[in-house]
């Protein structure tokens, strides 16, 4: 994780779930996440089978241009690669395993900016396909942020947070990489197994 949003909302999350896969929707306290709360989001399974976007932050409105709320999360990315997207989300809620994937969000023509996007599991009463926590963020905003809407979100590398048996990863070694990344075209995605 590089970004300290990513840092900060993780730890939150990890310290909450204790011995658990993930902790409860309403256990997350928005003022313990401090500063990372504008570049944070939960997104909710609605009837349709779409991830919609619950909340949504504030810096990540302004990369946008707009309130996302409601609209299918995988809206939020180029076409091809929202089945990516879908199966990110999905695969972090079948697993309840954490992810994080770099993001490249540019308006047309515009110098582009990466992000960092984290997928945190949570369970909402009980069941653990009902919410989902995440952070989008950045720690050097681009000039254009609030004055240009980005284009569609560009999926990068996903690499899963956690070791099949659900224990924290290691930082990255050369006999032992950190990291499980697993491609998929050009975006990778996470299949929880």
């Amino acid at each position: 994780m590089k970004q300290r949003t990513t840092r900060e909302l993780f730890a939150h999350w990890n310290a909450l779930r204790g011995e658990r896969a993930a902790p409860e929707r309403a256990e997350v306290d928005p003022v313990a996440v401090g500063d990372a709360l504008s570049d944070t989001f939960v997104l909710e399974y609605a009837d349709d089978g779409a991830h919609r976007v619950r909340l949504a932050g504030s810096r990540i409105a302004s990369l946008i241009l707009r309130e996302p709320r409601g609209e299918p999360f995988a809206d939020l990315w180029r076409k091809t690669d929202r089945a990516a997207v879908v199966a990110l989300v999905d695969g972090v809620c079948d697993g309840q395993t954490p992810a994080v994937a770099g993001v490249i969000a540019a308006p047309r023509g515009l110098a582009p900016a990466r992000y960092e996007l984290l997928l945190l599991p949570l369970r909402h009463r009980g069941r653990t396909h009902a919410r989902l926590l995440g952070s989008l963020a950045t720690d050097e905003a681009p000039t254009w942020l609030g004055l240009i809407p980005t284009d569609p979100l560009e999926l990068g590398p996903v690499r899963s947070l956690f070791r099949e048996d659900g224990a924290e990863r290691p930082r990255a070694s050369p006999a032992r990489p950190a990291m499980r990344v697993i491609e998929g075209g050009m975006a990778g995605v996470l299949r929880s197994r």
